[in-house]
């Protein structure tokens, strides 16, 4: 009896995670914003929650929503908080 040949399975597609660079760190895309930039180093929990209140952005909003400028304004923030009225 011969043998069977042996099927080869093709790998399901895995969709790649879309990346959003800030303050030289790549977060997650899908994330909002609140979650998102808590991955960066030195960023707490609290300085998110002020960074998010000073900007005015919707704390709901995915990364992935948000345009350059905003990006870069959310760098501002997290390179000198304290010219935004956010203490140490």
């Amino acid at each position: 009896m011969p043998k069977k040949k042996e099927e080869h399975k093709i790998p399901k597609k895995i969709e790649p995670t879309s990346l959003v660079r800030v303050a030289n760190t790549d977060l997650d895309a899908d994330k909002n914003i609140a979650t998102a930039i808590r991955k960066i180093k030195g960023v707490s929990h609290s300085l998110s929650n002020a960074i998010i209140k000073v900007t005015g952005f919707d704390p709901h909003k995915k990364l992935s929503e948000f345009k350059p400028e905003e990006l870069q304004k959310i760098e501002e923030v997290i390179k000198n908080p304290s010219s935004f009225g956010i203490p140490r």
